[in-house]
This record gives structure tokens, sequence and C-alpha cells, in this order.
């Protein structure tokens, strides 16, 4: 049986939902009657791609790389024929890979904290290097002693691995300093990026340490390669920048193509450096010795190249790890090839309403936020920062949706056109993962690894505040109708909330097994939560006060909850493939999801009175009916004709308070500027036209925000 908790330690990733409800605050009083609920609609499955991320040459003259979507070590001939080895471990988020010195290829399995070995005819063994996913091991390469070093991201340690499987560890000097990739340099040691400390690390086979600040500050050193003139070449992704370190720890920097983000990078049978370019463009890059820059275009302008390295045939080969994945090839003459990999799931993960009339949900896997408009059409947004690993969603009280990005250890505003900024957390490697607008005006936000509760201003202020259980696991959170933010701790086996000053309380569970997971506000002003491995759906008042509701299926792994316009909690169970309901007075009722093995995931409240959810395995979006009413609609009354006055007006029934209605108008879908009141005085360019609005509101005290998009009118 497969457990969220041992899912969210192994892809770094198990959680999801975030959408929180909030209290009573009197308005229509919605009916609990349920009648015309369990009708689901379905998308298509989202895909997200393989991910391919590493690659190097292996011993037997093919290309290898890891999958981490797929779970698999490809395997790539020089003519293009693509073999794939399973993983045995679920989940291990393999990255990094390199030719061993026992002629095998050994890679890293960042998710299951383990090292991988695999032999040219493809049989894999793992040496495990801790416990969870802690030590993070992420770059790896064989050493000129005959031992694999490889860095521990989470442990801010490196690796050295005998090829028997015997360990031990380095301490990196810096806090937090985020090792990634590593290189052999020509002076016999090995030498790494320490992507948060803005560092480039060198360790001697003894395992002593020496760091070296790179002159551009949050510069994000990324991929790191010895070079044909016997120095280290680095990628500055944030800075966009392509750096080069004597063996004595003399920097230089060199610009990379304008708006580019260079990330891997390898030396070429040209004696030039050869870097890829996750975005910015669509390109590759080649760097001379002297400085020189030029790029290469790739075919496709979706094209987001990871690492690359020298082939057995005089080319470079990368991963492109687009949603329609594949294994690059370039020749020296900037010919390119691409070689597709099997598609696979985005992993969808939580969901949130948006006031756009939108709901949003992020994909893990995809490293991208799936949009299915009021209209139902689906579309994907990839993130610009390179795995980042988005999973919490939230709208924000800017108007914007605010999400955790756990492989880039950052939170993400992304605003109503669709550019995304990353604010990174102080605290290196924390996992964030739940996140939820808070009465003060920010969103707050929990952080995993690190036992934290993060809180983040509109203009990207970080303040945290450490819980004092250094093992609390805290993953999801809410606002509660005391004025507080209230969330799970996992790993304590507790709820926890937490004041606008940061004053914390925790509140251990009657059942010290059972492990809490997602949690909303209710309709009656109390806490609801889940308990995922105690089979129980709990209530918690503000007081502490906690009651607890058997379900009615064994091992039923309840996840993610939150309010549904009926005035019950809705919540997903991933065991046994249901949406399931629970009434203030504890009365259940499921529904089976129609996809066989779906594994529902995230869950939200809609606009038009639906449940909307994700799926993991299937990845898909779904929406289930309630038996309410849609809770915000919108529509526009008055004659469409030019020198009159429209009005966008819009029905509201819910049992939360509101905030003050917020209108937008459009222009044959094209939002007008300035227009933001109730009413819309036509003009003689209007005419011919299709105008239509949208109504927004914030649903309090839960801080959700719903918006609806009327039907056009045609202006005559």
């Amino acid at each position: 049986m497969r457990t969220p908790f041992r899912t969210i330690l192994t892809l770094i990733t198990a959680v999801t939902l975030l959408v929180t409800p909030t209290v009573a605050g009197a308005q229509e009083t919605v009916s609990q009657s349920n009648r015309g609920a369990g009708v689901f609609t379905l998308s298509d499955p989202i895909l997200g791609g393989a991910s391919p991320q590493g690659i190097t040459a292996g011993p037997d003259g093919n290309v290898w790389f890891t999958a981490i979507s797929s779970n698999i070590i490809g395997r790539i001939t020089p003519a293009g024929v693509i073999t794939e080895f399973p993983i045995p471990t679920r989940g291990a988020t393999p990255s990094s890979i390199t030719p061993g010195p026992d002629g095998n290829l050994w890679f890293t399995e960042r998710g299951s904290a383990k090292i991988g070995r695999i032999t040219p005819a493809g049989v894999i063994t793992e040496f495990p290097v801790g416990t969870g996913s802690l030590p993070g091991p992420n770059g790896i390469r064989a050493g000129s002693d005959g031992n694999l070093w490889f860095t521990m991201r989470g442990a801010n340690r490196i690796g050295r691995m005998t090829p028997e499987g015997k360990l031990t560890t380095f301490d990196v000097p810096t806090p937090d300093a985020e090792a990634g990739a590593m290189a052999v340099g020509p002076d016999g040691n090995i030498w790494f990026a320490e992507r948060a400390a803005g560092k480039i690390g060198r360790i001697t086979p003894a395992g002593v340490i020496t760091e070296f600040t790179i002159p551009t500050p949050n510069s994000y050193p990324t991929g790191i390669a010895p070079g044909p003139d016997g120095a280290l070449w680095f990628s500055e992704s944030l800075a966009g920048k392509i750096g080069r370190i004597t063996t004595d720890g003399q920097i230089t920097e060199f610009a990379a193509p304008p708006g580019a983000i260079p990330v891997g990078l390898a030396a070429g049978p040209d004696g030039a450096m050869w870097f890829t370019l996750y975005q910015g463009q669509a390109a590759m890059g080649r760097i001379t010795m002297s400085g020189e820059v030029t790029s290469f275009p790739l075919p496709s302008s979706d094209s987001a190249a990871l690492y690359i390295t020298a082939g057995p045939d005089n080319a470079m080969w990368f991963t492109d790890s687009t949603n329609n994945a594949s294994i690059g090839r370039i020749d020296m003459n900037g010919a390119v090839k691409n070689f597709p990999l099997q598609q696979t799931s985005a992993v969808l993960y939580q969901i949130a309403s948006s006031p756009d009339g939108s709901m949003w949900a992020a994909a893990y896997q995809g490293n991208s936020l799936v949009q299915v408009s009021p209209a139902g059409a689906v579309k994907q947004r990839r993130l610009l920062q390179v795995a980042a690993g988005p999973n919490g969603i939230a709208a924000g009280p800017d108007g914007a949706m605010w999400l955790t990005e756990i492989g880039n250890n950052s939170i993400g505003r992304m605003n109503s056109l669709g550019e995304v900024t990353s604010f990174r957390i102080p605290t290196s490697v924390s996992a964030p993962i739940g996140i939820s607008a808070g009465p003060d005006g920010a969103m707050w936000f929990t952080e995993f690894r690190k036992n934290r509760i993060g809180r983040i201003t509109m203009d990207g202020a970080i303040t945290e505040f450490v819980l004092p259980n250094p093992e609390s696991g805290p993953l999801f959170i809410a606002a509660g109708s005391d004025g507080a933010m209230w969330f799970t701790e996992n790993s304590n086996k507790s709820i926890g909330r937490i004041t606008m000053d940061g004053t914390i309380t925790e509140f251990v569970l009657p059942d010290t097994k059972a492990t809490p997971w997602g949690i909303g506000l209710g309709p009656d002003g109390n806490m609801w939560f889940t308990e995922n491995t105690g089979n129980r759906i709990g209530r918690i008042t503000t007081k502490g006060k906690i009651t607890q509701y058997d379900l009615p299926t064994p091992n039923s792994q309840p996840s993610y909850i939150t309010a549904g316009p009926d005035g019950a909690m809705w919540f997903t169970e991933t065991e046994t493939n249901k949406i399931s309901r629970i009434t203030m007075k504890g009365d259940i009722r499921s529904f089976t999801v129609p996809q066989a093995g779906a594994d529902p995931s995230g869950i939200a409240a809609g606009a038009d009175g639906k449940m909307w959810f994700t799926t993991n395995i299937s990845s898909q979006i779904g929406s289930i009916s309630t038996g309410a009413k849609p809770t915000l609609t919108s529509s526009i009354t008055g004659t469409a004709t030019p020198n009159s006055t429209v009005t966008c007006s819009a029905k509201l029934q819910t049992y939360w308070t509101t905030s003050e209605l917020r209108y937008a108008w459009f222009k044959d879908g094209v939002k007008i500027p300035k227009q933001s009141k109730k009413g819309y005085v036509i003009s003689s360019r209007d005419k011919g036209a299709k105008l239509s609005c949208r109504v927004s509101v914030t649903l309090e005290p839960v801080y959700k925000q719903l918006g609806a998009v009327s039907s056009s009118v045609k202006i005559r």
C-alpha cells in the first residue's frame, strides 16, 4: 500500500492542496441537502514529459541520461535508439549521472536518498546514503582516487562512496550552501557549485574543502565542468553569466546571451565550452577560451535545455525538459536533431480558485502551472526556474497566484500576465509545501524540512518562525476564524496555530500514530483536518478541543480537505480513489472517481458551485457537483449600443463574509484598461465588438478568491 507520507519524503513533493475555507458569515443560507451531488467531469490527461536531466557519455560508446518523471535511466545510441531502464525505487528522482571507475554508470537519487549503479547491460543496484530525502544527493562524479563523490544538498555535505558502497561524508563550511553539480579538476580535486551560497567549492581526496566566492552576488551557480585550458567553467543561472575559475581560485566572468538562463556546460571536441540555455533563448551556447560567445537556435521555441555532454561522435548531446521531452544532439556546425522520449504524467498536486474565474493547479513533474479557464480550456505555463517543483498554490490579496517551489526553495508569484517571480527562502532546502493567504494581507507557508512557518509580503519580504519541536514536519496551512493561521504537523502528530505576531501553540492528536495532512476552515468556524494514516477526519475548535470521525472504508488515506459551497467539508481519499464530504454533524458520503486508479489529490471549491480536484497517477483535473448553486455568477445587463451604459451584474450565494466586489471589462477577450467600475459606457469605437465582464470577490475569513466571467454580448 502506498502512503502519501512516504511519497513526500521520497519525491520531496508528496503534498498538495492548499485551498482553505473560511468561517460562517451571514449571507444567503446554503442548503446541505446534497441533492444533485456526485456528477463528475474529468479533463484529458495532462502530460509533463519525461523530465530528462543528467546526461553523460558512457564507457560503452553510448550516451546515458536520467529522467525524473519517468523514474528511469536511459541509454541512447549515436544513431538515436533509446532504451529505458526503470529504477526499482518509486519516486527516486534520478538527477546526475557519471561513468564510474568500475566500468558502470553511477547516478544520484535525489528523492529516495540513494546512490544508484547501473551496468552497461542495465542491471541497477542502489545504495542508501541517509534516512528519508534529507541528504538529497544531487551531483556526482568519479574522483581521481577511484571513489564516487557526490553532493548532499539537503544535508549540506559532500559524500564519498567506494565502488563497494562504503560511505564517508564531509560537512560543507558554508551553512545551507545547496551544493549541486560536480566536476573533476585537472588538479585531481573535486570541484562543486554552491547554488545558494554563490560559491565554487573544492574538496581534496582527503576531504579538505576550500570555497571561492563568485564576484556577482546571487549568481546561483548551477553547472560546472573542466575546460580544455586547465580551468573549471561554470554557469551562473540567475546572473546570466558563464564563469571560469583557475585551480588556484581566480575567477573571471563572461556575459551569456541577453535574457538567457545558462545551466549545464561541458567541453566540446572543438576546444570550446558548450552550454545550455534553459530559457530566455531557445538556443545552445558556445564560449571559446578567450570568452567569445556564440549561440545556435534550437528547432523548437519551447525548448528547455538542461544538461550537456560531449558524445562519442564528435557532437554534443543534451537533455531537453520541455513538455515534449527529448534528448538533443548538436554538431559543431550547430545542426540539431531531437530524439523524443515517451511523455509521462505531469503529477498534479494542489489546486486553487483564482479571481480571474479560473482554477489553477501545480504540476510538479511538468514544472508548470495548469489553468482551467471558466470556459473549460486547459493551458500549461512552464516555470522559468529549472526543476522548480511547484507544489502548493493559492490566490493572494494582490490578485496574483502564489506558489511553493520545492525544487527551487522559493515562493513564486504569477501575475495576471503569466509572469512568474521567485523569492528565495532564507533557510536553504526548507521544502516549502502548503501556502495560504492570511488575515494580515500576506501569504503564509510551511517549511516541511526545516520545521518553520514562513510569511511573505506582497513585495516579497520573508519572515520565518521556528517551530518548538525540531521534528514537526509542517505540511499544510489555512486561515482560521480566530485571526490566526492553523497548520498540520505531520511528523509531530499535532495541529499547530500561529498568530500574526508569531506566537505558536501546538495541540497533540489523541491518536499519536495518526499523521495529520490537509487542513481547512469549516463553515462552523472550526478547523477540519485529515488523518492520513489514522483513517479519520478531525475537527479542532479554536480552543483546541479535538473531535475525530472514523472513515467507513479502511485505509482510505484521506489527504486534502476544504469547505464546499454546500456547507460541508470535502476531501480526497487517495487509496480508495474517492471524493468524499463530511457534514458539520459528522455524516460522511463518498463518490468514486470514474477513472480507475486516478489517485485524487488536491481539492478546492470553484465559483461554479462544484468541487475541483487533481489526480496524481492519471494526471487529470476534475470537478464534482455538490448539489449547491454557483457561488458567484456575472452577467451584463442593459442595451449594448454606443452611448449607452451597461452593468456587470453579480449574483453571490455563500455563507462566508465577502469583500467588496471587484469588476473588470473585456473587449473581444482583451482586458480594457482602467475600466474597473460596475458600469461601462459604450463608445462608438466599441461597435461590432464582443463585450464581457468579470466580477471577483474575496471570501473571508478563509481568504480565498473567486471570479466569474459573463457571457459576451455583441455591441450593435
